[in-house]
């Protein structure tokens, strides 16, 4: 892995972006048996969807896949070089995910995190996500994941 330079920046997500980042090798095996041409199209249709770079080098992606009952899927996908470039990461998403809930007016976001994936579990923590439980087996690899979900408590009745 080349050492990057300079300051991200930030653009919309496209299809593109998510089959070019050379992701992670947890991410490489949550993400082994899909088709990622075709998960990169689904979240390309995100409400908010984000590509952060450095020059020509796809650093992360984020996205939010809001239903019609308010319910939200969050995704992110990255690099190795995330952790250099994690703080900026980290506020653009926090950003992102408040703006989503004010606007979209989302009741719950959720995503999942494989068990042995104890950086992005924490990254999710940090972004309000509580874990709600453990999925054995679970999706497309069979894989273990961690369940985890932010409510809108100013929404829910």
């Amino acid at each position: 892995m080349s050492q990057l330079t300079g300051k991200a920046e930030f653009r919309r997500y496209t299809a593109v972006d998510g089959i070019s980042i050379e992701l992670r090798e947890l991410e490489k095996k949550d993400l082994s048996g899909l088709s990622l041409w075709t998960m990169a199209r689904i979240w390309e249709q995100s409400q908010v969807a984000i590509t952060m770079v450095v020059g020509d080098t796809i650093v992360a992606t984020m996205g939010i896949l809001v239903d019609e009952f308010k319910q939200a899927s969050a995704w992110i996908q990255t690099s190795d070089h995330i952790f250099k470039y994690q703080k900026s990461f980290y506020k653009k998403v926090k950003q992102e995910l408040e703006k989503a809930f004010e606007e979209l007016d989302i009741i719950r976001a959720q995503t999942t995190v494989l068990v042995d994936n104890e950086t992005s579990a924490k990254f999710v923590e940090r972004l309000g996500f509580e874990r709600e439980g453990t999925m054995r087996s679970c999706f497309h690899n069979a894989l273990d994941r961690h369940i985890y979900a932010r409510l809108n408590h100013g929404r829910i009745n």
